[in-house]
């Protein structure tokens, strides 16, 4: 999912029943004014709400990170 910078106001609106038809997940999170005042910690949080596991994440000097996020059984 690359959807720049809109990933924390779609993801954290999309309801945990939803986000649970996914398998697995790969997003790139921004850090910049389009996550307001939200963090990957809340969108991690939601995340596993739903039952996704943070699989792996690699953060950029710039702050962006790409996140992997897998079902967990």
């Amino acid at each position: 999912m690359d959807i720049e910078g809109s990933e924390f106001e779609v993801l954290l609106a999309t309801p945990p029943s939803a986000l649970r038809r996914i398998a697995r997940m790969d997003i790139e999170i921004h850090k910049n004014v389009t996550a307001q005042e939200h963090t990957s910690d809340e969108l991690i949080a939601h995340l596993n709400t739903a039952g996704l596991k943070l699989a792996s994440i690699e953060t950029d000097a710039l702050g962006f990170s790409q996140a992997r996020f897998v079902r967990q059984n």
